[in-house]
């Protein structure tokens, strides 16, 4: 029977397509990252026999609370000398507002004449890439230390989170005030524009400040040492200046006996003397005639 008879054609293999998206790293860094809204803390100090009252069985009082004012609740476990704790409350103004009087409100039902302190001042960070520090900065630190007048906040910026790559920029003073701040800082980093900024550092070359000189030999039977720009010529010379090596108009130095600026190829007898024909050793005497030569 004849190979392939009554066979249709052969099956069509379906393209793979292209490989599959491997993953080049996280997007790069923009202001639109970073909250558009400050997320404030506020701190209150209760006495650490009123914190069971705050949590309640199981954190169910402070889950209530979370759930109440749509804030942040948390009690820091720290254990201070006299005998205090605190408590943070977290989110807009309106949610830590919201928070705190609930949390009096608690406190109030546990002992009437108990007053708590509430810290009059709030915080809020956000953390950027280290390029757009600049743009806060400002020259000499001059645009951080205007918006700290005009806001009346106190800013810091912390060093280089060396797990997440990251710097903080911390805010604190009264709500209206860091709000004032953390927002002005947001519209100067909508500014930032990656391709404005220094790229990193790079390694020198070798032979450059604190590394190893650049090779002096060339090449086994190449033309000679290779020589670096302004060096035209073995031992020491001074160093060059702006428009070359510093010498005297007019007495350029003659390169030493026997150097070669360059290869031109072999020369044609290796006994001739480079200095010319005046200097040209004279010629050998023959073996002179023998006994009984005429």
């Amino acid at each position: 029977p004849m190979v392939g008879h009554g066979m249709g054609p052969p099956p069509m293999v379906r393209d793979a397509g292209p490989p599959p998206f491997r993953d080049a790293g996280p997007p790069p860094f923009n202001s639109q990252d970073i909250p558009r809204e400050p997320n404030l803390t506020q701190e209150i100090i209760i006495g650490r026999k009123f914190v069971g009252k705050i949590i309640g069985p199981g954190g169910e009082t402070a889950a209530s609370i979370r759930r109440a004012a749509r804030c942040g609740l948390h009690v820091r476990k720290e254990h201070r000398p006299d005998e205090t704790q605190v408590v943070e409350i977290s989110g807009n103004p309106e949610q830590v507002k919201a928070g705190i009087d609930r949390v009096l409100e608690l406190l109030k039902e546990e002992d009437p004449e108990y007053k708590p302190h509430v810290m009059p001042d709030t915080s809020a960070y956000m953390d950027v890439i280290p390029e757009m520090v600049g743009y806060v900065l400002g020259s000499r630190g001059s645009t951080v230390k205007t918006l700290k007048e005009k806001t009346r906040t106190q800013i810091q910026i912390t060093d280089v989170n060396p797990e997440t790559g990251l710097q903080a920029i911390t805010f604190r003073g009264r709500p209206e005030c860091v709000h004032d701040a953390y927002t002005t800082v947001i519209k100067m980093l909508d500014r930032y524009d990656p391709r404005r900024t220094r790229p990193p550092p790079v390694a020198l070359p070798r032979g450059g400040p604190g590394g190893p000189p650049p090779p002096m030999n060339g090449p086994p039977g190449g033309p000679g040492p290779m020589l670096p720009p302004g060096f035209d010529g073995p031992g020491p010379r001074q160093a060059p200046g702006p428009l070359g090596p510093m010498r005297p108009a007019g007495r350029e130095e003659p390169p030493p006996y026997g150097y070669d600026h360059g290869y031109d190829g072999p020369p044609d007898r290796y006994d001739r003397d480079p200095r010319g024909p005046r200097h040209q050793p004279p010629p050998a005497a023959g073996p002179g005639p023998g006994p009984g030569a005429p």
